[in-house]
């Protein structure tokens, strides 16, 4: 029987987006020492159920990449909500 398991080692452009996204809100409760990269000094408020939201929408992106790579050129350009 041969190997079937297959492994992809290359980042997706969604899910780096959303890690950027992740660090900004990270951030805001750092100290300068902590800060996580990339930073960039922006205010942005974030609504009070971020993490919740955040997670959902990291299982979903996660999800519909694994299922078809090439969706992960398509998520954010075509899904405008």
């Amino acid at each position: 029987m041969g190997n079937s398991l297959l492994m992809r080692t290359d980042a997706t452009f969604s899910l780096n987006f959303l890690i950027y996204i992740q660090n900004i809100f990270l951030n805001k409760k750092l100290s300068d020492e902590e800060l996580k990269f990339p930073y960039i000094f922006t205010e942005v408020n974030f609504e009070e159920d971020f993490e919740l939201c955040y997670r959902t929408l990291w299982n979903e992106v996660a999800q519909r990449i694994s299922e078809d790579p090439l969706n992960d050129l398509k998520i954010f350009h075509e899904e405008k909500e």
